[in-house]
């Protein structure tokens, strides 16, 4: 996986959310890793849709963002928001309910540098544990490799067999 947050933290002047989003803008970064989304309108859209949309006790209301200082950030694909201030990075579920909110005590950067490295503790963001393709393509190829071994093994066995019980037909039928 390419380390772009890692690049970014060193590349920054400061760990503000203002200037995290603009380095984004600028560089027209819109997506990492098939699972986050950066597109501001779209995050916005979606995020005021739900806030309309899901309006209840439980819910985070419209003056949840301004209460908490916090700035849209991220969406990911499941339509999780990732919102954060400049201290704190806040992972909400599509559903907005408050009480599943994680807060992560890190900022922003920080969030996605952690992200990034497979260590960030999170129940609402999957740690992404993928295998590298490449490893995935040589195990592929072991496993056919054995698959063809024991393939090979099994016909030599049967053809051995079939040999032997051909042997004792033509001896017994002689």
């Amino acid at each position: 996986m390419e380390q772009l947050f890692t690049t970014i933290q060193y590349r920054l002047p400061d760990k503000k959310v203002a200037t995290f989003l603009n380095y984004l803008d600028q560089r027209c970064i819109t997506q990492y890793d098939n699972f986050f989304i950066f597109t501001q309108e779209q995050i916005n859209h979606s995020f005021q849709t739900a806030i309309e949309g899901l309006v209840s006790e439980i819910t985070i209301s419209k003056d949840y963002l301004q209460l908490h200082h916090l700035t849209l950030v991220s969406m990911t694909i499941d339509g999780d928001f990732i919102l954060g201030n400049d201290s704190e990075t806040y992972v909400i579920e599509s559903t907005l309910i408050e009480a599943d909110i994680e807060k992560h005590p890190v900022t922003v950067i920080d969030f996605f540098v952690s992200y990034e490295n497979q260590t960030l503790q999170s129940q609402l963001i999957p740690t992404s544990n993928q295998t590298p393709v490449h490893e995935l393509w040589e195990k592929t190829e072991e496993s056919k490799e054995d698959t063809q071994t024991e393939n090979s093994l099994t016909e030599a066995k049967s053809t051995s067999e079939d040999n032997r019980k051909k042997s004792w037909w033509k001896k017994w039928l002689s």
